[in-house]
């Protein structure tokens, strides 16, 4: 039986309920960066949902998966979580539906047994986040999550270049460098395309004194609530702005976040962007302020290379600046400011090539280390190779003759994704099989050892 680490319950903000994490204290969501300026005040239920998700992501944070002195060996995942939290509208948050829809939400997200109760406070919280916007957003309003990653710099481009009302960019500052580009990406944004853009950074994270209850340095690692939090942030923003719609542009290979090996199971690797998370979370903002919200991924059926080849070439020179590296601006190399070896940075080098914008891996490149994709199958980098190597299989699959059948049996998820979505497997196969033909596109030998020309009969793989 796989091990569950446990942990004491943890107290968010209930008075006489043992000991208190506390809001400022221990962490904090910077509302002064909500709170300036709409024609209109937060919602407490929407505050509620902004308190709910930074004790959540604190939660996840502190509580190692591995406990101290235990081995690395991957036996380690599974936690039981159990929250005390004080929230302005307890009745709500306490109907057995949404108390019930929010544990298979975060369970989803994390793989965790999460069991948490909600109270009043035992003092008058603190004021909601007031006025969102110095003044009403110019109509028609969308809102959309902004990382500053390539994805959603690109869904950015897209819903700027609307010729009529504004566009309303939301991020969770978790570092930083990152909060400086993405306002330097907004304001590109607003200056070269016709849509008027506004950003709201919302710093997020533990304080002096939260990192001091951190097992280590860093904390739990995988961290599988970010999703959470930047999706209630962007909820509460829409819902605050008289909007009924989240926007969340990731391309579908993203989304899926298929395992690239049989050892990654379940929520080993994100899900934040996948179509029954979007799901869930959707009905849930929903429950809470008692009429329909959609979050929707207009660009779930494209990959990331056709997300480039759709970008105007005007463009070019604001995506060069994204910034997609899992590690990013952390890292403390000389010269190097992308590693060239992490997933994001592959699947952007892949969907730049592919996406006949090699200038701009050009310019990637010269901010990296090596060349990942220029080593042979002998001497390449682990990463890439489980990359090609899904991307072979995927490509086995999708050529075979009952391709769903076979895509299932390699990635057993995938029906529960076809489920959330509504749609025909032959969408999903289809999809699949344009990113490995994206793959296939590449001209390196390595690419080539993989995924050989369609007229070539190979038993590399």
């Amino acid at each position: 039986m796989t091990p569950i680490a446990e942990f004491p319950r943890m107290n968010f903000g209930l008075a006489g309920h043992g000991e208190l994490v506390e809001w400022q204290t221990h962490y904090r969501l910077d509302g002064e960066q909500i709170a300036s300026g709409l024609a209109a005040h937060v919602d407490p239920i929407y505050a509620d949902l902004l308190d709910v998700a930074v004790a959540v992501y604190v939660a996840d944070r502190i509580c190692p998966r591995r406990p101290k002195g235990k081995r690395d060996n991957g036996s380690f995942w599974r936690r039981r979580l159990a929250l005390k939290l004080a929230v302005r509208q307890p009745a709500v948050w306490n109907e057995p539906e949404t108390r019930a829809l929010l544990h298979r939400l975060l369970e989803w997200l994390t793989d965790d047994h999460w069991e948490i109760e909600f109270g009043a406070p035992a003092q008058p919280p603190a004021e909601a986040p007031g006025r969102l916007f110095d003044e009403r957003p110019a109509q028609p309003t969308q809102v959309m999550l902004f990382s500053g990653g390539l994805d959603s710099l690109l869904g950015a481009v897209a819903d700027a270049s609307e010729p009529d009302g504004e566009l309303i960019l939301v991020a969770a500052g978790t570092q930083t460098t990152m909060r400086g580009r993405q306002h330097e990406l907004a304001s590109a944004l607003g200056d070269q395309l016709p849509r008027r853009v506004r950003l709201i950074v919302v710093p997020v994270g533990l304080t002096a004194a939260g990192r001091g209850l951190l097992a280590d340095a860093r904390g739990e690692k995988s961290q599988r609530t970010r999703g959470f939090v930047f999706l209630s942030l962007g909820a509460a923003v829409a819902c605050a702005a008289g909007h009924d719609e989240l926007r969340v542009h990731e391309n579908g290979p993203g989304a899926l976040n298929l395992p690239l090996t049989p050892g990654q199971q379940g929520s080993m690797n994100t899900r934040a962007a996948r179509p029954e998370t979007l799901s869930m979370m959707q009905e849930l903002i929903s429950r809470l302020r008692g009429v329909p919200f959609q979050i929707i991924n207009p660009a779930f059926w494209l990959t990331k290379a056709q997300m480039c080849e759709r970008s105007p070439a005007t463009t070019a020179s604001l995506l060069a600046r994204s910034v997609s590296c899992d590690s990013g601006f952390t890292r403390r190399i000389p010269g190097a400011r992308l590693c060239g070896t992490c997933t994001s940075c592959l699947l952007r080098r892949q969907a730049l090539l592919a996406g006949g914008l090699p200038q701009l891996d050009l310019a990637d490149l010269e901010q990296m280390p090596g060349d990942g994709l220029a080593a042979s199958r002998t001497h390449a980098n682990p990463m890439v190779l489980a990359m090609l190597q899904q991307a072979a299989g995927i490509d086995r699959a999708t050529s075979s003759p009952d391709p769903w059948s076979a895509l299932v049996e390699r990635f057993p998820e995938l029906p529960s994704a076809r489920r959330a979505l509504g749609a025909p497997a032959e969408d999903l196969v289809e999809l699949l099989g344009r990113y490995a033909e994206d793959w296939r596109s590449l001209p390196q030998p390595l690419v080539t050892d993989f995924l050989p020309p369609h007229d070539h009969v190979s038993d590399a793989q």
